[in-house]
């Protein structure tokens, strides 16, 4: 069985822990993190969040593209700082999209 490559939901682990990146993320300023937990504050975590977006904002924007990219198209709602985005920035632009 193959580990997840995309935005953990409940259950799966998060970044950082063995989890394969796809070869787009490569350089991904999260790819290395000791911490995988700090790209998943919790959505009321204002100062985790603020330190996880620190994170994205050093990616290329090509890498940061492609993880928002990735947080969108999973299935169902997404967990923790993806593509430069909060938990809460992505699920609502899921919401708005399926409403579209």
């Amino acid at each position: 069985m193959t580990a997840p490559t995309m935005p953990r939901v409940q259950g799966q682990p998060p970044r950082g822990l063995g989890i394969p990146f796809p070869p787009e993320l490569d350089d991904a300023a999260c790819r290395d993190l000791d911490d995988a937990e700090l790209m998943h504050p919790g959505v009321d975590h204002v100062e985790g969040n603020n330190a996880a977006l620190r994170v994205c904002a050093a990616c290329p924007d090509e890498s940061r593209w492609s993880c928002l990219g990735d947080a969108l198209a999973w299935p169902g709602p997404v967990s923790g700082v993806w593509g430069g985005r909060t938990e809460n920035e992505i699920n609502t632009m899921k919401r708005k999209t399926r409403h579209a």
